[in-house]
């Protein structure tokens, strides 16, 4: 998979993202996060003045000035993660996660110019493990839920990488 993501990497260029819609909040500065529609991509552009966009952070108990509507969106997805971890260890089906998670493609980023066709590849590559994890049999799920850990790092080792301590601990040991 890293050589997969790799490979997108060197394909792709930099450009300026769109600016795109959000959705609102939900209670006490949840971030309510809908269903991710095929409309959802580098082109949707995003709203602002929307709860997560600059200016805009949503309240958190961990950023005391708030975060941006993608950074809720990744702790989010932190937790899903760690859940479906949890469900692999017992044996268990995990719990649907793509369809929240594809909303990475059309969030407010902290930092606005990050939102461009490099974050995007990453993002898809990292979709389309989260999409294999989902439909790995059991006795395939500890290999893809790594494989979905590894897009988590491969991002991250390039951007914002104080993440990465998060995501220590996590993968299984095969």
């Amino acid at each position: 998979m890293r050589a997969l993501l790799l490979c997108f990497l060197v394909a792709c260029t930099s450009r300026t993202a769109q600016p795109t819609p959000s959705p609102p909040s939900g209670a006490q500065g949840e971030l309510a996060l809908p269903v991710a529609s095929e409309a959802c991509t580098l082109e949707t552009p995003l709203v602002e003045g929307v709860p997560g966009s600059p200016g805009h952070l949503l309240p958190s108990a961990i950023t005391p000035n708030g975060q941006s509507e993608l950074a809720a969106l990744m702790r989010t997805m932190l937790d899903d993660l760690k859940q479906a971890r949890v469900a692999i260890e017992g044996g268990a089906g995990i719990a649907p996660m793509l369809a929240r998670h594809s909303k990475i493609r059309c969030a407010w980023p902290t930092t606005p110019s990050e939102r461009n066709q490099r974050f995007d590849v990453m993002a898809q590559s990292y979709l389309m493990v989260v999409e294999a994890l989902e439909k790995a049999p059991k006795a395939g799920a500890r290999a893809a839920f790594n494989d979905a850990v590894d897009g988590c790092r491969g991002c991250h080792e390039k951007t914002c990488s104080g993440v990465l301590v998060a995501l220590e601990g996590l993968p299984f040991s095969l």
